[in-house]
């Protein structure tokens, strides 16, 4: 392989490493076993994508609830994994992965809502999702709908083909969001993250840096 077509592969979007990569690269990458990847979703609220599976490397980006990956590789602790929505590769935890099933129906329209035991928002909370996050709705009890063994307040969510096109209004209610390098939720983004978030939730793809989205 030459120099040039090596670098055509971008490696933020390559599932191939020396050792190891997608079997639809065969041909077109050097590895020294291809594998066919495995559906999975992310199953935490959020989950660090790092480009090293060392849990003090860097924040690439962030993968949140209901996200879908192709999984290559569980090592470690760290699952190698590309992200479906943009195609970004890297090593998330393990434990954040789940089956693809149930697909998501539902996303959360609210900046922040939290995740209950029960349908009672007197009970402690088990955690939240961040704006954008999918979940896949298996009913509706009072006030909530059950994810799995939670519940998340129904009026924070919404179905999957209800988009929201005023993307510069969904980034008017995250102003005063920290500032966080490969960040995507409301709990801190980077600049990149706010305007694939915007877009995302407009129904519009987008790439996740800030050169790729030029």
């Amino acid at each position: 392989m030459s120099r040039s077509e090596t670098l055509t592969h971008d490696p933020r979007t390559t599932p191939a490493r020396p050792d190891l990569a997608d079997i639809r690269l065969r041909g077109t990458v050097e590895a020294a076993r291809f594998v066919a990847g495995e559906p999975r979703q992310v199953v935490i609220p959020a989950a660090p994508l790092r480009r090293t599976p060392r849990a003090e490397a860097g924040l690439e980006t962030e993968a949140v609830m209901g996200d879908a990956v192709t999984l290559y590789e569980v090592r470690d602790g760290f699952a190698w994994v590309q992200l479906v929505r943009d195609g970004y590769v890297g090593y998330l935890p393990t434990a954040s992965l789940g089956p693809a099933d149930p697909a998501p129906t539902h996303r959360v329209t609210a900046l922040r809502s939290f995740l209950y035991p029960a349908p009672d928002m007197k009970r402690p909370a088990l955690g939240h999702l961040s704006l954008g996050a999918r979940i896949a709705v298996a009913g509706t009890e009072g006030d909530f709908v059950r994810v799995g063994d939670a519940f998340v307040f129904s009026a924070h969510c919404a179905p999957l083909d209800r988009t929201t096109p005023d993307y510069a209004g969904t980034a008017e209610r995250l102003v005063g969001t920290p500032y966080l390098w490969g960040g995507r939720t409301s709990l801190g983004l980077d600049c990149s993250g706010l305007v694939q978030l915007c877009l995302d939730l407009a129904g519009l793809p987008c790439p996740r840096d800030a050169d790729q989205q030029a």
